[in-house]
């Protein structure tokens, strides 16, 4: 049995949220036995659910968003009985869902992300010609600042990251949050969630609020990611972190 295929999308689980990993030991439909089977097959369903999953995130409408999977499960999927089928409605889906997102590129900052069509870009967060921010200008979803040298200084001087003789951790308001190592096309990472504290119109609570950082590199310049706490830890913002592109 192949160990990708837990990614596996089912029709029968599906029903009820749009997206779930599935065991292909519980393959039942002549569907998903043929996934299971299917190397390629699997990489797209994995593919597909990632990017469901980030899309979904990110929806103005997540109702409709599942009801439209559910459907295509139901229907499209299920109707196929080879790979070919299978490989050619996968990629409909795809590009389907691909249709709710942009790119931003940059070739004087060097970068290239893709972000949701309800988030878009902005620049000049904080005050720098070198930091993007994705959704409401005031309280982004996601911010995303360009600096120059190793990711490694990169993230101790400019993020929350420590590396430590025990490996690398990540410092929030309150303690020492566990560190996630990130690879790409060409770079390599850290992505980590600690707790930030929240402002609002009650003033500012510092018990409160999960942000998302993350830093990538390619060895010349690197990116800082970071959300603020009270949007923005999402899949939408992880799949944007990683499908990060530095630009020739």
């Amino acid at each position: 049995m192949v160990s990708a295929a837990n990614w596996l999308l089912p029709a029968a689980l599906l029903l009820s949220t749009g997206a779930q990993a599935f065991d292909c030991q519980r393959a039942a439909s002549p569907d998903e036995r043929l996934i299971c089977a299917e190397p390629t097959l699997i990489a797209l369903d994995k593919e597909l659910s990632d990017l469901y999953h980030a899309t979904l995130s990110a929806s103005p409408q997540p109702a409709l968003l599942k009801a439209q999977q559910r459907a295509w499960l139901a229907g499209e999927r299920a109707r196929c009985r080879d790979v070919p089928c299978l490989s050619a409605t996968y990629r409909t889906r795809l590009q389907t869902l691909h249709s709710a997102w942009r790119t931003f590129s940059d070739p004087a900052l060097g970068i290239a992300f893709p972000f949701p069509v309800s988030r878009p870009p902005a620049r000049g967060c904080r005050d720098s010609k070198s930091c993007i921010a994705l959704g409401d200008g005031h309280e982004p979803e996601l911010s995303a600042e360009v600096f120059d040298g190793a990711w490694e200084n990169i993230a101790t001087q400019q993020a929350v990251f420590e590396r430590t003789a025990q490996g690398w951790v990540a410092h929030g308001r309150n303690g020492i949050h566990p560190v996630q190592t990130l690879h790409g096309s060409g770079w390599q990472g850290l992505l980590a969630v600690v707790d930030c504290g929240v402002s609002d119109s009650q003033g500012f609570h510092g018990a409160g609020g999960e942000c998302l950082w993350a830093v990538a590199g390619n060895g010349r310049r690197a990116v800082v990611f970071d959300s603020q706490g009270l949007h923005g830890n999402d899949d939408a913002s992880r799949y944007s972190i990683r499908h990060l592109k530095f630009l020739p």
